[in-house]
């Protein structure tokens, strides 16, 4: 997936490609997707929402060029997946606000345990008032 969808599309960064080839994707679609999991293509994972393919995963994080001595922030947690790429990259903090998409994440990022993270829930308990939980998943 890497080599043919990624660098052959002139993603150039060693590092991201690298972590890339660390996250396993089978990781962060539903079980019964997880045979397309490495298919240059979005896929669905719940609530009307997507995993990105992997190439505009790589766009964007190339786009930040995140490194180690970086922090990063990531707001829509959504699959985990491009936050797993990028906190590989990088320490860093996702936040999301989907109570379903932050117990799935929790348990996606969890699993490979690449990598060190703070992911979030972030919710609105009244008009001026945001609570969040957060649970640190470390290598």
């Amino acid at each position: 997936m890497v080599r043919d969808q990624v660098a052959a599309r002139g993603i150039r960064d060693a590092a991201l490609l690298d972590a890339m080839r660390k996250v396993p994707r089978e990781f962060f679609v539903p079980p019964h997707l997880a045979e397309f999991a490495y298919l240059d293509t979005p896929l669905p994972i719940e609530s009307g929402q997507t995993i990105s393919q992997p190439y505009i995963v790589a766009l964007m994080i190339e786009a930040v060029t995140p490194r180690p001595s970086y922090r990063a922030l990531e707001i829509g947690t959504g699959s985990g997946y491009g936050a797993a790429v990028q906190m590989i990259l990088a320490d860093g903090h996702t936040y999301e606000f989907t109570g379903s998409f932050y117990a799935a994440g929790k348990r996606s990022l969890r699993e490979p345990l690449l990598i060190r993270i703070c992911l979030s829930q972030v919710r609105r308990c009244s008009r001026s008032c945001i609570e969040s939980r957060s649970t640190w998943l470390r290598k």
